[in-house]
């Protein structure tokens, strides 16, 4: 735009177009999204190797209720992703942390890279860990996640040189400025990209 300023004249009255454009977004937003649940199990137990065998079942129990739920949605087994996750805390602690958990049966070496993991998380977060401390598994956490089909971008349609005289519809008076002068007006749905506006006008 050059010369003079612009006037926007919206379609739609503005608290109108403001809402649709919310909705469209939430909307869009919707469909962008994976289809996603979340399962949890109070534990508050050791996260010991004595342990290993009784935090599996934990584990399995949530993801074949996972599998469950979304089998019943409609999401075929092999399009489900499951990811297992804990909180976990020192003994001795009042809050906890989340951390990854391995697949499959847990042994003391799983579980080891478990406990390493909270203490690294911990050492980021408060700058210190106590490794020496006993752990204890909060939550068992496991959530399935299902990649649905995206909608296509929307493709602009390529530039074809026209200028933006082809987009005047009308000329009418405008007050701009502190003074009156008469403006193009504009079909901005025929306003391709890279064009300029000479001012004043009303899009």
């Amino acid at each position: 735009m050059t010369g003079a300023p612009a006037v926007a004249d919206s379609p739609a009255p503005v608290s109108s177009a403001r809402a649709n454009i919310v909705f469209a977004t939430v909307a869009l937003g919707l469909l962008m999204a994976d289809f996603r649940y979340d399962f949890s199990a109070t534990n508050r137990g050791p996260l010991e190797p004595a342990e290993a065998e009784r935090i599996t079942r934990l584990y399995t129990d949530l993801e074949r209720e996972a599998v469950e739920q979304m089998t019943r949605d409609g999401v075929a087994p092999e399009k489900i992703a499951l990811v297992r996750t804990a909180e976990v805390r020192y003994e001795r602690q009042g809050f906890e942390l989340e951390v990854m958990v391995p697949g499959g049966p847990l042994d003391s070496v799983s579980l080891e890279q478990v406990r390493e993991a909270f203490h690294t998380t911990h050492q980021r977060h408060y700058g210190y860990a106590m490794r020496g401390e006993a752990l204890l598994l909060v939550n068992a956490q496991v959530t399935a996640v299902a990649q649905l089909p995206k909608p296509e971008p929307i493709r602009m349609a390529t530039c074809t040189g026209r200028t933006s005289a082809a987009a005047i519809k009308d000329r009418r008076p405008m007050y701009a400025d502190g003074r009156w002068a008469v403006a193009a007006v504009y079909d901005r749905a025929l306003l391709e990209c890279d064009v300029t506006i000479e001012g004043p006008a009303i899009v």
